[in-house]
């Protein structure tokens, strides 16, 4: 069994979560997260009081969430308990975002070492662009909207979209990213105004598609991978692009997540130039 721990938010979860289902593929491991719960009732299917794939009807205790934040602490304990011991039987797998490449479904070395072990605990936290899915699928349709959702979702979509031909969806993400990072990832309002008259010039004539624009935000990343719809990331304030820099991303995620090289240079940017707009206490657009 591979048992995943993850303290982020929802969708950098659920990319860790498509990380271990595709090692469970490849091993034959069951995969199981205590924390994705808290956000089940957004899924088609119960969950149950753990995340575990393939569905089954283990451990679907509709436990409240008081129990599964108390579970959560004492299992957070526990792994470092494993870790500092090293308990014989148990592997614990520390994913560092430069070493991602070493603990994918490409790395036959790794595949061999999970099959090895019957318990293995995924900590740390992976680069999202290095993260490896042969089979997508299976992932998008483990966490399929709730229809009552999609249906909300789609009829928000129409509505925006009107009579255009190109709906582009914008995400403006400010509250954590002014400090995130240093703020490299905090893009100002005339920024979003460029890339908007951008996407404008990219489109002169008739077109039927769906885009996503968006700062590195797995929020938006997630919705365009279930959803298979082109995406482009900005990555500083001038950041010029072209339609072919619009990307559906399937098994791999490279060039999705600007990381690495380009998050040290948007941070320097930063670091000499003052960070502009304004910011509402609270509020995370």
């Amino acid at each position: 069994m591979i048992i995943m721990t993850c303290r982020f938010g929802l969708c950098n979860r659920l990319f860790y979560f498509a990380h271990c289902i595709a090692l469970g593929e490849a091993t034959g491991h069951r995969v199981f997260s205590p924390n994705i719960p808290e956000y089940d009732r957004y899924f088609d299917g119960n969950h149950g009081a753990f995340c575990v794939w393939p569905k089954s009807s283990f451990l679907r205790i509709p436990w409240p969430n008081w129990t599964r934040r108390a579970f959560n602490a004492v299992f957070r304990k526990v792994v470092h308990l494993w870790e500092k011991y090293n308990l014989p039987g148990i592997k614990i797998v520390r994913a560092e975002v430069d070493e991602t490449e070493k603990i994918t479904v490409e790395n036959p070395e790794f595949v061999r070492m999970l099959r090895s072990h019957r318990l293995v605990v995924m900590t740390g936290w992976p680069a999202i662009e290095k993260i490896v899915v042969p089979n997508p699928e299976t992932v998008r349709s483990f966490f399929t909207p709730r229809k009552e959702i999609a249906r909300e979702c789609r009829d928000l979509a129409l509505r925006a979209r009107g009579d255009a031909d190109i709906l582009i969806g914008v995400h403006f993400r400010w509250g954590d990213y002014i400090i995130y990072g240093n703020g490299c990832f905090y893009f100002s309002t005339e920024a979003y105004l460029r890339v908007m008259r951008r996407c404008i010039e990219l489109f002169p004539g008739t077109h039927d598609a769906f885009l996503i624009v968006c700062p590195a935000s797995s929020f938006s990343l997630w919705a365009a991978f279930h959803g298979r719809k082109p995406v482009w990331c900005m990555s500083d304030e001038n950041a010029r692009f072209e339609l072919k820099d619009f990307v559906v991303h399937d098994h791999t995620f490279e060039g999705m997540h600007p990381e690495g090289v380009h998050r040290l240079a948007a941070a320097k940017t930063h670091e000499t130039a003052p960070i502009s707009g304004t910011l509402s206490k609270g509020r995370t657009p």
